[in-house]
């Protein structure tokens, strides 16, 4: 089927069409569990990432549970292997600053493990469990990302589109590549995406 693209002059929208039938504009959508937004809105997709955690977090509680506990191994085993990839999957988009939302469901897990209450301070959580914080998981994600846009093949579309992306990246521009390189140059390293 052929798309065609019409403008609309008294809303300034964009009309697509596929035949005779008009698409609907949807300001948000979920590809593959990510949900994009029009502007790209990172807290949104957080949030969602957040929830789809929590609940695959409240499966891991419940299975605990009914098992009458875990060992700190398999516990951290089970959260690594269930509720982290969740967070991962789509960390590299999103990941570049901390949000509670995504603290919260680690918290949660921590608190549950521990057996002690919501007011139990943070850092004494992190202390007696050993686990990193989600900010360290996101920025792995995004280097991961980084650098395997930085070895992919020039005739790739994906690597055309990451090297304009590159070149646009500006304060006025304040897109992936902007972010990655900010962070970059407050760790004084040296990338380069060619």
């Amino acid at each position: 089927m052929l798309f065609i693209l019409e403008t609309a002059r008294l809303s300034n929208l964009n009309i697509f069409k596929c035949g005779d039938q008009v698409v609907n504009f949807a300001d948000r959508y979920t590809y593959l569990g990510v949900l994009l937004t029009e502007h790209l809105y990172f807290d949104m997709m957080a949030k969602a990432v957040a929830l789809s955690a929590s609940r695959a977090l409240g499966l891991l509680i419940a299975k605990s549970k009914l098992a009458g506990g875990f060992t700190f191994d398999v516990f951290t085993k089970l959260y690594d292997s269930l509720v982290c990839p969740i967070i991962d999957y789509s960390s590299s988009i999103w990941g570049f600053k901390t949000y509670s939302c995504i603290n919260a469901v680690q918290h949660r897990a921590m608190r549950f493990f521990l057996g002690v209450g919501r007011y139990t301070p943070i850092s004494a959580l992190f202390g007696e469990m050993g686990w990193d914080p989600p900010i360290v998981r996101q920025w792995t994600s995004i280097s991961r990302y980084y650098v395997r846009l930085s070895y992919t093949n020039h005739t790739r579309l994906n690597k055309r589109i990451a090297l304009w992306a590159s070149d646009n990246a500006s304060l006025k521009c304040k897109n992936w590549y902007y972010l990655v390189h900010k962070h970059v140059i407050g760790l004084d390293l040296n990338l380069d995406l060619s």
